[in-house]
Formats: C-alpha cells, sequence, structure tokens
C-alpha cells in the first residue's frame, strides 16, 4: 500500500501500482513448493553464508532451516515462512550502496534495455549508474522517452520507493523489489526493478518532472500487432507508417482504426496481404526490427 509520497503527483489508487505481482510466501508443506522464486532464494541465501541445500528451486526441509537461521539473525521469528517481513529483511541485505549526494538541479535518466542498466545524469555528468532488472519477453519495458510523474514510498512487493512513469498505456514505474537475486535480468512484467538501497538512492535525487529515457529494442518479445493492443511497438509502428507517408496521426501507442487502415495501405504497397495486422514479413519490409 502507499505509505506516504514525496514530491505531489498523481498517484495510482490500487494497492498494486503495476502489474508486477506481490511476492509469495514460501514455507514447507505436502507437496512441496517449486519454482523460480525459491531456487532464487536458495542461490540468494547460499551466498549469504546458509546452508539451503540443493538449489533445485524445491522448498524442502533444508530450505525451510535456511530460513530460520536467516530469521534469527534478523530479530525475527523464526518460523522457516517466507512472509512480509521476511521478503523484506532479504531485501535489504547483502548490497551496498554510496551515500546519497543530494537533490539534483537537472537531473534525467537513461535505462539500456540490453545492458540492464539505469545511468543517472546531471547535463552531461554521469553522476551514478545502477544495475537493474526489466521486462520479461511477453512483459516488456517500454521503450521511448517518458517522465517521472510521481515519487511514493510503498510496502508490499515492491520494495520502499515506486517513481512513477507517465506511459500513456499502461502503469509502469521504477521501484525497489525484495528478490535481489532477479537484478541484471529479464524479470518483471515490464517495470524497472533496483536494489531497495539504490532505489531510495534515486529518489533522492530526482523529482517529478525528471525525465527518463529507455532505449532499446521495442519490439522485443513481439511477434504480431494487430487492432486493440497497445504500448512502445505501436508507437514505433505509427512512427514508421508516418515516415512512409501512411499515417497522419498521432503516435499514441494505440493501434485503432487510423493506425490499422495505414498498414493496410503499407502492406497494398509493399505486395503483401492485406489484412490490417503486422507480423514478420511486415517488420521485415518496414524495417521494425534492429535485425532487419
Amino acid at each position: 500500500m502507499i505509505l506516504g509520497v514525496g514530491l505531489l503527483g498523481a498517484v495510482a489508487t490500487s494497492p498494486w501500482p503495476c502489474r508486477c505481482t506481490p511476492e509469495p510466501p514460501l514455507r514447507l508443506k505436502k507437496p512441496f513448493l517449486r519454482g523460480p522464486d525459491v531456487k532464487g532464494l536458495q542461490e540468494y541465501l547460499a551466498g549469504l553464508g546458509f546452508s539451503p541445500g540443493p538449489c533445485d528451486g524445491i522448498y524442502g526441509p533444508q530450505t525451510a532451516a535456511a530460513v530460520q537461521e536467516f530469521q534469527r539473525r534478523h530479530g525475527l521469528r523464526p518460523d522457516g515462512i517466507v512472509h512480509p517481513s521476511t521478503w523484506a529483511a532479504l531485501g535489504q541485505t547483502g548490497h551496498r550502496t554510496p551515500s546519497v549526494v543530494g537533490r539534483l538541479k537537472h537531473p534525467r535518466l537513461v535505462i539500456d534495455i540490453h545492458l540492464r542498466l539505469l545511468i543517472l545524469l546531471e547535463g552531461r555528468r554521469v553522476v551514478a549508474t545502477f544495475p537493474v532488472a526489466v521486462g520479461k519477453e511477453g512483459t516488456p519495458t517500454p521503450v521511448g522517452n517518458y517522465r517521472i510523474s510521481y515519487i511514493a514510498q510503498w510496502g508490499g512487493g515492491f520494495g520502499t520507493r515506486f517513481l512513477g512513469l507517465d506511459v500513456p498505456w499502461g502503469i509502469y514505474g521504477i521501484h525497489g523489489t525484495n528478490k535481489p537475486w532477479t537484478i541484471g535480468g529479464y524479470e518483471s512484467h515490464g517495470c524497472i526493478r533496483m536494489f531497495n538501497e539504490d532505489v531510495e538512492r534515486l529518489a533522492a535525487m530526482v523529482e517529478v518532472g525528471t525525465s527518463v529515457h529507455i532505449i532499446g529494442d521495442p519490439f522485443y518479445g513481439t511477434t504480431a500487432l494487430g487492432p486493440g493492443e497497445q504500448g512502445a511497438p505501436v508507437v514505433f509502428l505509427q512512427r514508421r507508417l508516418r515516415q512512409l507517408g501512411f499515417y497522419h496521426g498521432r503516435a499514441d501507442g494505440y493501434y485503432g482504426s487510423a493506425t490499422e487502415k495505414a498498414v493496410m495501405a503499407a502492406q497494398k504497397a509493399h505486395g503483401l496481404p492485406v489484412t490490417g495486422r503486422v507480423g514478420w514479413a511486415e517488420m521485415a519490409a518496414w524495417r521494425l526490427r534492429q535485425e532487419y
């Protein structure tokens, strides 16, 4: 839930600000819990010097015992259940970040999807760089130019801070995580994840209105587009169709009737089946993908 807001701005009314899911409780039960969350937890605990047993993604007795030992060392009830307070402790463990330098006068952010890196600049000067996790193939991070619309303190499944972005077709943000082992990967539902310590430092140096440039392949994870869809790939499709002279509307990220008509006109002009939908043939003909 929202704990507080720093710098006034529009704040999501939902207890979950984006499509990212909160951390599930993990416990010893029959049949044993299995999955990537368990495997990531095991690998992280092993890296901290605990003994969760084989890092096989199965929440067995050894993993539960390692969780209990972790809880004892952090003043938590040693019940072997990874509940919200244990997730929060995991999110604050094992990473050091430089001290906060204070609010910057003219900050801007560049997020490189390929490198999984967030770069904080003041003018042309690089102030800091942070490793991040970005969207998975099926739920990519939206490439494009945005601004921070609000800065909030969050509890629950999003670490300690949430910096909302003014993406017009959905709720996306830069936020912390209680799964530090995911940083550096393609893990999220489109948001940008940071270590909690890093996002706290970042939130103290930027402000509402700070520009955010997300660079990368806007069609990563996209194999087709059609009417009713929305997102960064549609924006770039509209811009490309405008360059080719087939689209004259605003690149708003919504695949409506005007975009569909432009696609059909472009398909006819390029000798492609006139379907109103975009697939691999259109991406190649109109050079929408970076490999083309």
